[in-house]
């Protein structure tokens, strides 16, 4: 009788929950505007291995992107960005070096069609985010299967972003958990425009080593 009882009360306490509208909020969220914006900082994923190449396992790719909409040249980390270029920002396990690269991704787009279907949201930023940001890469320069492109991106635009923005942290981090929460966003994008002005590299102390694309086979 008393298990009854119990079970009683929880059904009863479940519908009150529920027509109380106290169940899970489905209420899109939304980017929060900036004053004083100097940038547009964008969270990028690709799910799936959809662009993997033959017999390499791959589940996807998560980046970031700044847009320098200011009149004056921004350094993100050690990377000067000129008025109005767009630099993209993700981490790699290329052999030449295991961290930090800059416009990998949008160079692939470019030459090899790269990331079609990728989901983005994006956000205004301050000259205080953009040394936050700077700050995050200069302590983040790694790669490593678990602090891999997925781990970098979200835990860098959560970094700068309001607390209604962040991203949940996974137990793991994939370029699907970042899909699944950025769908969440009011407004967000699918095929944002990527552009670049440079070939993609990285950084040496403070010497930015320039690759050029020579086919698929060099590179994941």
């Amino acid at each position: 009788m008393k298990k009854l009882l119990n079970l009683f009360i929880l059904i009863l306490f479940v519908g009150i929950f529920t027509l109380s509208g106290c169940g899970p909020d489905t209420t899109p969220k939304q980017i929060v505007d900036k004053d004083n914006a100097v940038g547009e900082f964008t969270l990028f994923t690709h799910e799936g291995n959809k662009n993997t190449l033959p017999l390499i396992f791959n589940l996807g790719h998560s980046y970031l992107s700044f847009t320098n909409t200011s009149n004056e040249t921004i350094s993100i980390s050690t990377y000067a960005c000129s008025p109005g270029e767009t630099v993209c920002i993700g981490t790699w396990s290329i052999s030449s070096h295991f961290g930090v690269w800059y416009n990998v991704e949008s160079n692939y787009n470019i030459c090899n069609n790269r990331y079609d279907g990728r989901l983005s949201i994006s956000k205004q930023i301050d000259i205080n985010d953009v040394n936050t940001i700077t700050k995050f890469i200069e302590e983040n320069n790694t790669w490593s299967p678990l602090k891999n492109c997925s781990n970098f991106a979200l835990n860098c635009w959560n970094e700068i972003a309001s607390e209604s923005e962040k991203i949940s942290k996974p137990i793991i981090y994939t370029p699907s958990h970042i899909a699944s929460q950025i769908r969440l966003f009011s407004g967000y994008e699918t095929n944002k425009p990527m552009v670049t002005e440079d070939n993609f590299g990285y950084f040496e102390d403070d010497t930015y080593v320039a690759f050029t694309m020579k086919g698929d086979a060099n590179y994941v």
